[in-house]
């Protein structure tokens, strides 16, 4: 829950453990004070204060932006214009998007922005195989408040199906660890990038202050898993980064800041997976994604330990859906 920034510029999470009143120390996160108290407009939770004890800068917080999330909006924006107005001004108070690029498990269909066909030169890429996030993202920056800028971080669930076993969306494997394959999924993210001038209208380019990208969401997930998806090794993540990172090089991108690479985009119990990436592909990578399904946060430490110069973001965490506010946000 987000609440106060009329005022009290906070982020308030609901957390009955920690809903005494009027204050009540509640420990610390990553060097962020966490507390609670009375005086949050009516909610008691978890408090993010901007006292720092010496560790990194806290970059702000945001929201991802899927293709059921877009179109719904886009249903609201239709049928209660007045209400998705204050929707949207509500939305400057995030700093972040994070989209997925082309399908996801959050999503009306599944597509990409190619032909399902073998197509080695992105010459079947077409932006309007995005019918909502797109315009949904330019709908909202168009109600962003000047000189509010806005990061956006990019995540592929599934590259082309013909780069994959068997044509399959469900998480298969490449279809073959050579570097043409690893060369495929390279240069379907540097189409996507060389476009993105176009994917977000002129007018916004100034509002957008970084772009990061993460080749696969949740690389490790297993083969067969349910949902869209590529299963990548730790080998075929360095091989494809540093090949995009060398296209990155020769992008066009208009007024907006030249993307950044993290790696792993999975979860905090895979930290060492993404050592071994940062490992293999060295400046090529600005930090790293974790997701928050597995581990525990202090894997960010360990981390930050190792790779003191490097951005962490964490970049996915749904709840558990349960009725138990401690069940859901007890990360």
């Amino acid at each position: 829950i987000v609440h106060g920034f009329e005022g009290q510029q906070r982020w308030v999470t609901i957390n009955d453990n920690c809903n005494s009143s009027p204050y009540t120390d509640c420990g610390s996160f990553g060097g962020w004070n966490i507390s609670s108290s009375s005086d949050n407009g009516g909610y008691d939770g978890i408090s993010f204060t901007s006292t720092l004890s010496g560790y990194k800068p806290y970059s702000g917080m945001g929201a991802a932006l899927t293709e059921s999330s877009a179109y719904l909006l886009t249903q609201l924006n239709q049928t209660n214009r007045e209400t998705f107005l204050t929707l949207a001004n509500e939305l400057n108070m995030f700093s972040s998007f994070r989209i997925p690029v082309g399908t996801s498990d959050f999503a009306l269909s599944e597509w990409t922005f190619v032909s399902n066909s073998t197509d080695w030169s992105m010459s079947t890429f077409n932006l309007q195989n995005d019918k909502y996030k797109r315009p949904m993202l330019n709908e909202i920056l168009s109600h962003r408040n000047s000189g509010e800028s806005i990061t956006l971080i990019f995540s592929v669930w599934t590259p082309p199906i013909w780069l994959k076993n068997n044509y399959e969306w469900e998480y298969a494997n490449l279809a073959q660890y050579t570097d043409q394959y690893y060369q495929g999924v390279a240069d379907y993210w540097s189409t996507f990038i060389n476009n993105l001038q176009d994917y977000i209208h002129s007018d916004y380019h100034s509002l957008v202050s970084n772009i990061y990208i993460a080749i696969q969401n949740e690389p490790f997930q297993g083969v067969g898993s349910d949902l869209p998806g590529c299963s990548m090794s730790v080998n075929d993540q360095i091989q494809i980064i540093n090949k995009l990172s060398s296209n990155l090089q020769s992008v066009s991108m208009g007024g907006l800041p030249i993307p950044k690479i993290l790696v792993l985009d999975h979860n905090w119990d895979l930290e060492s997976d993404a050592e071994q990436i940062m490992q293999g592909v060295g400046s090529s990578a600005s930090g790293v994604a974790f997701h928050a399904y597995g581990g525990t946060y202090t894997s960010q430490q360990t981390f930050h330990n190792n790779y003191p110069s490097s951005e962490i973001h964490l970049t996915e965490f749904s709840g558990s859906y349960t009725d138990d506010p401690e069940g859901t946000y007890n990360w």
